[in-house]
């Protein structure tokens, strides 16, 4: 069972490294100015993160996705996280890495499956 057809692959490859790429460049540019809110900046980690499992998913839809790709992922957001405490306007939150690891969790524990038992490709 396949969330997406084999043939829609590389377009989601695709938009997986635009997405990583986009990523990084807001979480390691210069924030001007500091966020209000901080539980909204923990449900927007969440959201990118769950995100980016949902286009790891869809872009090998040949498989599920596996602990190999969330402990990339999950290594990835901690990256994120590190390098932050070097950009001028940023720091590393412990609660950031966190919120993005729920955003992991979310898509394969709840998301995935759903989306996988009710829109399959044939």
């Amino acid at each position: 069972m396949t969330l997406f057809a084999p043939a829609q692959a590389r377009w989601f490859q695709l938009l997986l490294l635009v997405a990583l790429t986009v990523t990084s460049w807001q979480t390691l540019t210069p924030s001007p100015v500091p966020l209000p809110g901080a539980g909204s900046d923990k449900l927007v980690h969440a959201g990118a993160f769950l995100a980016l499992a949902f286009l790891v998913d869809a872009a090998w839809p040949t498989r599920t996705i596996g602990w190999r790709a969330l402990a990339l992922l999950a290594a990835y957001g901690a990256g994120i996280e590190i390098a932050q405490g070097f950009v001028p306007n940023r720091y590393t939150s412990a609660m950031d890495l966190v919120a993005n690891l729920a955003g992991l969790i979310l898509y394969t524990g709840f998301i995935g499956p759903w989306l996988r038992r009710h829109f399959t490709a044939h």
